[in-house]
């Protein structure tokens, strides 16, 4: 089916939100224990159905009962890619949901493979997106935070050593200056402080502490690692400033109406 249609915000926001959940279990497939393993099985999985269901709404398609099943998605809506692939996909998560059958990591990085071309091919054909340019930094209200993590995207996407070095240092400077905005803000003998405390990075913690490693050795990393690492501060930073966001901690820059 060619897109015929413009596509709608909430769909793109869906999209986009469906791309964090196949990202997210990305994440865990690098790890090498049996939870992660599972997790990523499930986010995979997630991401697929969240995706087929907008396919579904887009088109007109409506469940037989209250909520659609993946099966009943599958059987409806004609023409998929991959078909087959994210069938057996949903059928490993079943396995580990109902039987508690561990997937190895084989497995693991096969279905990531999977869903990452089913997404990218979807994500096209239907929506007209590219699955690779699709970012949540577009859900960033604040436009200035908003345009540095584009710059950030940007660099990212021109895929050289020295765009991926220059990716890591713009997305430090967005931290930065995002940090800067959800600082408790007082008075030190008549001159305003700031103070980033780090409860404002709730789960993130970890991942922050990881983040301040690469800034602080980016000249050290490796070539063949540095696109690992850029993709990873891009995701940390979005995610960090989609949660102020959230929690309405983000105050607006100096300057600003």
């Amino acid at each position: 089916m060619s897109r015929a249609r413009q596509t709608t915000k909430a769909e793109k926001h869906r999209l986009i939100l469906a791309k964090g959940l196949f990202l997210h279990g990305c994440s865990h497939a690098k790890a090498t224990d049996e939870v992660s393993r599972m997790v990523s099985i499930h986010q995979f999985d997630n991401a697929v159905e969240m995706v087929l269901k907008t396919v579904a709404s887009g088109r007109g398609i409506t469940p037989k009962g209250k909520f659609f099943y993946f099966e009943e998605l599958l059987d409806k809506i004609r023409d998929l890619p991959l078909k087959d692939k994210v069938e057996n996909l949903h059928i490993q998560r079943n396995i580990i949901q109902h039987e508690g059958d561990i997937p190895s990591s084989e497995t693991v990085l096969k279905y990531e493979s999977y869903t990452r071309d089913f997404l990218a091919a979807i994500t096209e054909k239907e929506f007209g997106f590219s699955f690779d340019r699709l970012s949540r930094a577009s859900m960033i209200e604040d436009s200035k935070l908003r345009e540095l993590v584009e710059s950030a995207q940007s660099s990212f996407d021109t895929g050289t050593t020295d765009s991926y070095v220059k990716c890591i240092r713009r997305c430090d400077q967005t931290l930065t200056e995002a940090k800067h905005r959800v600082a408790v803000v007082g008075r030190d003998r008549g001159y305003l402080t700031y103070f980033f405390s780090p409860s404002h990075l709730g789960r993130f913690r970890g991942s922050y502490s990881r983040f301040q490693n690469i800034t602080a050795g980016i000249d050290r990393i490796p070539p063949e690692k540095l696109k690992e690492q850029a993709e990873f501060s891009i995701q940390l930073v979005t995610d960090l400033i989609l949660k102020w966001q959230e929690e309405g901690a983000i105050r607006e820059a100096r300057g600003t109406r």
